[in-house]
């Protein structure tokens, strides 16, 4: 299998790094392994030292070079506002996973969608959270225990981009968009309709800070929140579901779930004393994920190679990125028009 990296920058560096540690390793994906690894990018000289630091087998400056190449699977990790560019140039030859958001318009995402399934290649996201094994421990939980749900709430803190880094937008299509499509995967669901509040400062031109209320049709609410307004030591992920038997509180960093059941007893109590010590003695487990040490990007990675080894729709499909996407324009949409915005039905298929 030849898979290549396009564009190595802030996070394309770790799919290099990934990709050229599952090739060393030797590790087997639906009965192929990885047999080069590729890295593109227009800037050729950090290309070169990109494949020399991981021991890339090649180092290329632009796609065209790529099609000669003939590549099994490629990744697309070049800023947002060039997603689609390179996105539907490379998945006329392959398969592709283009890091999230899918494209920075919902017109480019239908675009993407539609030409992948004419051609007939795989269309993968890079929506990583849905690999974080937390968020995979959490969903078997409410499944096992059938918990209804009632309530998301996600935070989605750190610090922005430089004023001058513009080209993967504001911090909807960056950072919000993740919990998003978490959302969207434990409701089994897209929202009907969002209200949304955004902040902006002078020298971005683009939100940096969004709150957004969705309401689901079987009335669960999910309330995100995702800011740049931090400083650098600043860096928080977190979600808390609500069901009405239980609360799960997971930290995407850490990668634990904590689960917490009701109290032994609820009524009125005559002391405070005595109101503390029923709250304390509820029921709480706490599981750390991290104990199994696997990189949620080397899950997706395999993930998405197995899907384009056996040609079938991977976990985080073209539809799965333009639902999430969609999602992230009417919140915007929202925030302007200071009111609530209804997401179509069908209007994203």
């Amino acid at each position: 299998m030849r898979v290549a990296v396009v564009g190595v920058g802030r996070w394309g560096i770790n799919h290099a790094r990934v990709l050229t540690s599952l090739k060393k390793e030797s590790v087997k994906i639906a009965n192929e392994y990885i047999e080069k690894v590729l890295i593109v990018d227009k800037d050729y000289a950090r290309a070169k030292t990109i494949a020399r630091t991981f021991q890339a087998d090649k180092a290329l400056n632009g796609i065209e070079e790529l099609k000669a190449e003939k590549v099994d699977a490629a990744i697309v990790a070049v800023p947002t506002v060039f997603h689609y560019e390179v996105a539907s140039k490379l998945v006329k030859a392959t398969n592709v996973l283009v890091e999230k958001p899918l494209a920075a318009t919902v017109e480019e995402g239908k675009k993407l969608v539609s030409l992948a399934e004419k051609e007939g290649h795989v269309l993968a996201v890079g929506h990583i959270e849905r690999f974080n094994p937390a968020i995979s421990l959490l969903k078997k939980e409410l499944s096992e225990r059938k918990d209804v749900l009632n309530f998301i709430q996600a935070g989605r803190v750190g610090p922005g981009p430089k004023p001058s880094s513009t080209l993967n937008l504001g911090v909807a299509h960056d950072l919000l968009v993740h919990d998003i499509d978490i959302a969207i995967f434990l409701v089994g669901d897209m929202p009907r309709k969002v209200k949304a509040v955004a902040r902006y400062i002078n020298s971005f031109p683009y939100e940096v800070d969004i709150a957004a209320l969705f309401l689901f049709e079987n009335n669960v609410l999910a309330d995100l929140h995702s800011s740049w307004l931090s400083s650098s030591k600043l860096k928080d992920r977190n979600l808390r579901v609500q069901t009405n038997e239980r609360a799960y509180n997971v930290d995407y960093i850490t990668q634990t779930l904590q689960v917490i059941e009701g109290l032994v007893e609820h009524k009125h109590y005559s002391h405070f004393l005595d109101v503390y010590s029923r709250y304390r003695a509820r029921k709480s487990t706490t599981i750390s994920t991290l104990s199994g040490g696997v990189e949620p990007l080397r899950l997706e990675l395999i993930s998405y190679l197995e899907s384009v080894v056996r040609n079938v729709e991977p976990v985080v499909s073209g539809l799965d990125g333009l639902k999430a996407l969609m999602c992230v324009e009417k919140a915007l949409e929202s925030a302007k028009s200071d009111g609530f915005v209804l997401i179509p039905e069908s209007s994203w298929l």
